[in-house]
């Protein structure tokens, strides 16, 4: 078996389903990931879905891990996503 890293044990959650919150706020929030990002930071917005890890997002999107820090950094801080290990991710979901 491979050693596994921290990044492999970090995940992306949504602060709220995307079903949950109005189709006018998730435009809103891709237009400023866009504005402050590109069409590089929607990408990432696109992929998280609250089941993949940080490792998986970036592999998928064939990204630098500096890239995908900062722009995850940039959307926990504005309250779209939350940066939990896996184990909280597995916990919250046997609660």
């Amino acid at each position: 078996m491979d050693e596994i890293t921290k990044d492999d044990l970090l995940g992306v959650v949504p602060t709220k389903g995307k079903g949950s919150v109005s189709a006018f706020m998730r435009v809103r929030m891709q237009r400023r990931i866009f504005d402050r990002f590109g069409a590089e930071g929607v990408s990432i917005y696109g992929a998280i879905d609250g089941k993949k890890s940080v490792e998986e997002v970036r592999a998928e999107l064939n990204m630098s891990p500096d890239r995908i820090v900062e722009v995850l950094d940039f959307m926990d801080k504005e309250g779209v996503i939350q940066l939990k290990t896996i184990f909280e991710i597995e916990a919250e979901k046997n609660v």
